[in-house]
């Protein structure tokens, strides 16, 4: 079975992308298949919504502290922030006739497969 990181009626944080959360530990739902046990961890937020999460995601994207779930959160800004600059740094005249293109291409092909039946 897998390690439980967090206790019951534990608050716990979360960083998902650049969002940050808090939740409180409401249950566990462990599940036996031919392929082992799991276990899904069921938080809840301030507003009474429950949702639960894989181990894997438990143990990537949740916290104990306020301060470790922002250490990630602005990581993942940076990366986020960085990106969107390439991004916009990268964008030409000629992205606007390829993008024009690539939509010209799948009307095209939209009109042919209805035309031939094949939509």
């Amino acid at each position: 079975m897998d390690e439980i990181k967090f206790l019951l009626g534990q608050t716990v944080y979360s960083a998902q992308k650049y969002r940050i959360g808090r939740y409180v530990v409401n249950s566990f739902v462990t599940t036996e298949t031919a392929d082992g046990v799991t276990t899904e961890i069921v938080v809840e937020d301030p507003t009474g919504r429950k949702e639960g999460y894989s181990q894997e995601d438990i143990d990537t994207y949740f916290f104990a502290t306020l301060d470790e779930a922002r250490e990630l959160a602005l990581e993942n800004w940076k990366v986020i922030c960085e990106g969107t600059r390439k991004q916009l740094e990268d964008f030409t005249d000629e992205t606007f006739d390829e993008a024009i293109k690539e939509m010209q291409e799948a009307k095209e092909a939209k009109k042919k497969a209805k035309e031939t039946g094949n939509l």
